[in-house]
């Protein structure tokens, strides 16, 4: 591994799809070792799926309060997040110092650790271990950045929200990330003002300055994911509208108010690079002088849309600095924030005091406490929330979630029948590594399959669903329909792999070129893993058929 990264000192563009697949191929390799406990668990998990109507519980559950800290952190263990530090070095080995000093408190053994490839995680040291329900990590709240910030004036803040309800209905929604972008470019551009309470470049200097998320894709790549993520492409490009205008609009119009030199300096990033005659009395804008606030915006908006959460209440988009350099992990995460509300009243806090020791106590901080016990050396995770949506990890955070266990089934109630049939869309999975089936969606596909043939049959199930899920008259009507709903379920998943995740290359067709060969590979090797995923979802169906047509001929056996 390291003879070919010294090797491969050439920009990223330059290296030939042949030697990259080479270099990943050994970076996997490497890895193997530190992923033999995830296979091992895998493994087991997989020999509790034998028959249908039976997956595994997630390891993830569903809670409220995973809902409210739905993480966007953009760390990620993703191949291609990690090949793409090689070339953009980001500035961590100071951030722990940086953070302590600004009253950051890390539980012992806990530290910023590097997985060897350029990418940043946390984790504990060789010689510590803490239990389930202990806080590793206290962020005090002068260091959250939250949309609720006051520099951002409230006819400010209600002039874009009318744009970005404009621009696309319900996109409103997300003003408080847009009002979080400003703040970012707000911070950006004091980092390093002698006027600023916090020099916040230790932290601004560690995050990504491009993002591998849907917004950055080009023509190429963007053909392929709209094929398997056409929900999440399209509402990210409706989030990026919205608040593009929204952003651009306010620091045209002089008369919306901004922070005292705010304009000024994001004016000089849209005109940056023009070439003016001086002898010119008037400027012309043109979408090259646009571009340069553009991509500045765009890298706001990748910060705050991979790395912010929601606060408790709902009220605020925040961003928490070393909150945001966990991990994500949907079967092992082991980690989960905690918002205290209140002062500890354990400790006396003395608001002018700079002892780091009590600024972990304060209300309105941010803890990161343990889930279950962790032992020495172990990496620590934290669920960015949703993991049974594959295509929300692609589009949103740019990296393939290989730690799944669930999938979307991707079967829905049609609309009109909706009241007839409510569901939670949370059970309506199938299992990556079994291809086993939860039971909603084998009575789903019961009831879908009646639709299309017998409405009025279809309404008896739905009625005896809606008394009782249990009753002899419901498990009657699922089990005489097991055979079409299982071929109705299998050419389901034939014609997902079929025409969402065909055969992908790694590497572009002859002729076609993509902007990043490694964000590429990550994209086909996230089209051929759900392939494979649904692959088996088909082998399992095929066992299914198998088994109900002997039953089916046994029975008739016995009646006849």
């Amino acid at each position: 591994f390291y003879i070919l990264q010294s090797a491969v000192i050439v920009p990223s563009k330059m290296i030939p799809c042949s030697l990259y697949s080479l270099f990943c191929s050994i970076c996997v390799l490497s890895l193997k070792a530190n992923a033999f406990t995830t296979t091992t668990w895998n493994l087991a998990e997989n020999q509790h799926i034998s028959s249908r109507r039976t997956i595994p519980t997630p390891h993830e559950p569903r809670s409220t309060t995973t809902r409210l800290f739905e993480s966007a952190s953009a760390s990620s263990a993703s191949l291609t997040d990690l090949l793409d530090t090689l070339e953009d070095k980001r500035n961590i080995p100071s951030l722990q110092d940086w953070a302590v000093e600004q009253g950051v408190h890390f539980a012992e053994g806990v530290l910023l650790v590097d997985n060897g490839l350029g990418d940043w995680g946390v984790g504990m040291s060789a010689n510590h271990s803490h239990v389930a329900n202990t806080p590793i990590m206290t962020i005090p709240p002068h260091l959250i950045l939250s949309s609720e910030d006051d520099r951002i004036a409230p006819a400010t803040r209600a002039f874009m929200g009318n744009i970005m309800a404009e621009t696309s209905p319900g996109m409103d929604y997300y003003l408080k990330e847009c009002l979080l972008m400003m703040v970012v470019l707000l911070e950006n551009a004091i980092a390093n003002a002698e006027s600023s309470n916090i020099n916040w470049s230790p932290w601004l200097e560690t995050l990504p300055r491009s993002f591998q998320i849907g917004l950055s894709l080009d023509p190429l790549e963007r053909s392929h994911v709209e094929r398997m993520a056409p929900a999440f492409l399209e509402h990210q490009d409706k989030q990026w509208n919205a608040c593009w205008q929204a952003i651009q609009q306010v620091v045209d119009d002089e008369s919306v108010e901004l922070p005292i030199g705010f304009r000024d300096l994001l004016l000089t990033y849209k005109n940056d690079g023009v070439e003016e005659e001086e002898e010119s009395e008037t400027t012309t804008t043109t979408d090259d002088e646009q571009q340069t606030l553009k991509e500045l915006v765009e890298w706001a908006f990748g910060v705050v849309f991979t790395r912010s959460w929601r606060s408790p209440d709902g009220k605020a988009a925040t961003l928490v600095p070393l909150g945001d350099m966990f991990n994500h992990d949907s079967a092992m995460a082991n980690v989960y924030p905690n918002f205290l509300k209140e002062q500890d009243d354990d400790e006396e806090i003395d608001d002018d005091s700079t002892d780091t020791h009590h600024h972990q106590y304060k209300a309105g901080s941010i803890q990161m406490k343990l889930k279950q016990n962790v032992e020495e050396g172990s990496p620590l995770f934290l669920s960015y929330g949703m993991g049974d949506q594959p295509a929300r990890f692609l589009v949103n955070f740019g990296f393939w979630d290989r730690s799944a266990s669930l999938m979307d089934a991707n079967l829905t109630v049609p609309e009109a029948h909706g009241e007839n049939w409510p569901v939670d869309p949370s059970e309506l999975v199938v299992s990556t590594r079994s291809g086993g089936i939860s039971e909603e969606v084998w009575n789903l596909a019961v009831y879908r399959f009646l639709l299309d043939q017998d409405v009025a049959t279809a309404d008896k199930l739905a009625q005896a669903r809606s008394k009782d899920g249990s009753s002899d008259t419901f498990q009657a009507m699922l089990d005489q329909y097991d055979i079409p709903a299982i071929m109705y379920l299998r050419k389901h998943a034939l014609q997902i792999i079929g025409e969402t995740y065909p055969d992908m290359d790694l590497c572009p067709a002859d002729g076609l070129a993509s902007a990043s060969p490694r964000r590429f590979g990550m994209i086909a090797r996230y089209n051929n893993g759900m392939r494979e995923s649904w692959m088996r979802v088909a082998e399992s169906l095929e066992y299914e058929l198998e088994d109900a047509l002997a039953k089916r001929q046994e029975q008739q056996q016995q009646q006849g």
